[in-house]
């Protein structure tokens, strides 16, 4: 959305922005047997148009969802899962022993990609912006959360891993990190 009204990657104009969202699905197409009218789904990838109160999309991008999930979380959570289930499972095959560190670890992929990381029995060391953002993550079950701007990370890293360091390093703040 964000991005889409900014202009960002966009070649053709005009165009209904969009890439995240959840719907009740009124009609399939031939062949479509996962689906049906009345499913309730998520997606979280192209093509753009998430903003319509109505569209056609491809059935493979629809996943459905519990009623459990409400539609905010059902639309937010798709896109930062996939990036999350990239990152962990083809981008570094995270394990049992791996050591992550995960920074912006408070935010929408970066708690994903925490909780994820400690199921899969990785040391999660968390950095976050704040304490407030601390609690958050060790709330998570993350017990190792250092502070940007207050700890030495570097140094940090290396005594809580025993002077290891970190096998993969999840940075989606860039420039000073």
């Amino acid at each position: 959305g964000t991005g889409h009204r900014g202009g960002g990657g966009l070649t053709k104009m005009p165009l209904i922005v969009g890439m995240e969202g959840t719907g009740i699905i009124t009609a399939v197409g031939k062949g479509v047997k996962d689906l049906k009218a009345g499913d309730r789904i998520a997606y979280g990838s192209g093509p753009p148009g998430a903003y319509t109160e109505e569209r056609v999309m491809p059935a493979w991008l629809g996943v459905k969802i519990p009623k459990s999930i409400s539609d905010e979380v059902g639309a937010s959570m798709m896109l930062k899962g996939m990036t999350a289930q990239v990152l962990l499972r083809r981008t570094y095959k995270v394990r049992k022993g791996t050591v992550v560190v995960v920074h912006a670890a408070a935010g929408g992929v970066g708690s994903i990609l925490v909780q994820w990381a400690l199921h899969l029995g990785a040391q999660v060391i968390a950095v976050v912006g704040s304490d407030a953002k601390a609690t958050t993550v060790r709330a998570m079950g993350c017990k190792d959360v250092l502070v940007q701007g207050r700890d030495d990370l570097a140094a940090r890293v290396r005594e809580l891993t025993g002077g290891q360091g970190a096998h993969v390093v999840y940075d989606s703040v860039g420039k000073d990190t």
